[in-house]
Formats: C-alpha cells, sequence, structure tokens
C-alpha cells in the first residue's frame, strides 16, 4: 500500500491521479449535444465545438468539451461560419463541425422462428 492511499483513504496512488480527478469533479465536462438537439428540432443549423480540456497540473488530457458554437436558420451562414472557424485553428485543439441528430432506430419485428416454426418468446 502506497503511503497516500493510507494517509488519504481516497484510494488514488498519487497526487497526480488526484488532482486531475479532483479537477474532473470541480468542474465536469460540458455536454451541450441536448441542447443542440433541440435547436435542431426548432429549424436551426446548429455549429458545434469539440475542444480538448486538460489538466492544470500534469497536463494530461481529461476529456472533451462538446458545446454549441453558433446557431443559423440558414444552411449557407452556417457553413460559412463553419469554414472561418476551422481556418483560425492552428493548434488542433479545437474542432467545429455542423451537428446532426441521431438517426431512428428502426423496430426490428420478431419474424424469426425455430425448427418448429414456433415465435420465439422475444
Amino acid at each position: 500500500m502506497n503511503y497516500d492511499e493510507h494517509d488519504f483513504g481516497d484510494g488514488y496512488s498519487n497526487d497526480y491521479q488526484r488532482a486531475a480527478a479532483y479537477q474532473l469533479i470541480e468542474r465536469p465536462l460540458k455536454d451541450e449535444r441536448w441542447f443542440a438537439a433541440s435547436l435542431h428540432r426548432a429549424g436551426m443549423h446548429v455549429v458545434m465545438c469539440r475542444a480538448l480540456r486538460y489538466c492544470n497540473v500534469t497536463s494530461a488530457v481529461l476529456g472533451e468539451d462538446i458545446t454549441v458554437a453558433a446557431g443559423y436558420a440558414n444552411l449557407a451562414e452556417a457553413e460559412a461560419y463553419l469554414g472561418e472557424q476551422n481556418a483560425n485553428d492552428s493548434d488542433g485543439d479545437f474542432g467545429f463541425y455542423l451537428f446532426a441528430p441521431p438517426a431512428p432506430r428502426a423496430a426490428v419485428p420478431a419474424t424469426r422462428t425455430d425448427d418448429e416454426d414456433e415465435p420465439l418468446p422475444f
């Protein structure tokens, strides 16, 4: 057992793991896809931003913040904004894209039968 685990009792084996976990506790990763879906249902074209988030202590990647960057009623305006933002990104930590809602799932009919031609119970 490491002395850190014994002293603090929080299960982390070193201060670097502890610092990264505490930063995620203090400010969780953002995920605004729910907001983008509501804007999309209202008829807007939504530009999303994916930004890497780093630990202040270890410089390790903690994850990605997914946020709404802009919303436009016109697709041409959204694509122009998207092109402008992607041209300005020089370090690769940000990615911009047009939001597309997930495709609806098609219902799978339970028509399969076993050897005796009886419907399966599911």
